[in-house]
């Protein structure tokens, strides 16, 4: 399996292969695609393997099961993957918006809580600009 390949894209270039080899005249069994599927998958999924190898034999799996399997678990990984991807962009976007400085209190209208707008001078004065 290609670093960042999707397990629906490397099962269908699979089944591609073992039908080219069914095709020469060597009949591989199911099982034995299996087998050689869970050895050649990412590091991404050694510690799933791993779990499944202690509950199941996971050698007699069918291509079918194992691809399910691998799906369910493709899924999972990514929707964990996307959300801390997301508390980290949520982070950044907090710390850009409360930067404040002089600069942005020109803008602000007079009637505005001045505490908010300090400048350098010290604690509750306004900038001025000046």
């Amino acid at each position: 399996m290609r670093e960042g390949e999707r397990v629906q894209q490397y099962v269908s270039r699979i089944i591609i292969l073992v039908n080219k080899i069914n095709g020469l005249g060597y009949d591989l069994e199911e099982k034995e695609v299996g087998s050689k599927v869970t050895r050649s998958l990412t590091p991404k999924y050694d510690h799933m393997i791993t779990s499944m190898k202690e509950a199941r034999d996971v050698d007699q799996l069918s291509l079918d099961e194992l691809s399910g399997i691998l799906q369910a678990y493709e899924a999972i990984f990514d929707r964990f993957v996307d959300q801390q991807t997301y508390k980290v962009l949520y982070v950044k976007g907090e710390a850009s918006i409360s930067s404040g400085g002089p600069q942005e209190c020109e803008n602000w209208p007079t009637d505005f809580n001045r505490e908010r707008c300090r400048g350098f001078k010290g604690r509750g004065r306004g900038y001025d600009g000046g």
